[in-house]
């Protein structure tokens, strides 16, 4: 779209997961959240992911 691409390594895109899953831990055990993001906020970062590397490899096999 604008030019730019952010390729995260495989280990960033762990990190990033590792770090959802701690962050939803805290708050759902400081009872800022209900229990209930402890499964949702976690599956739909992967979800992101996920679609983000579709997206990519799209990208890359139209150009």
């Amino acid at each position: 779209m604008f030019g730019l691409r952010v390729l995260p390594a495989g280990w960033m895109r762990v990190l990033v997961v590792t770090a959802t899953v701690l962050v939803t831990l805290v708050i759902a055990m400081g009872d800022l959240a209900s229990a209930w993001v402890l499964l949702v906020l976690p599956l739909a970062v992967v979800a992101l992911v996920a679609y983000a590397e579709v997206l990519e490899r799209t990208l890359d096999r139209d150009g």
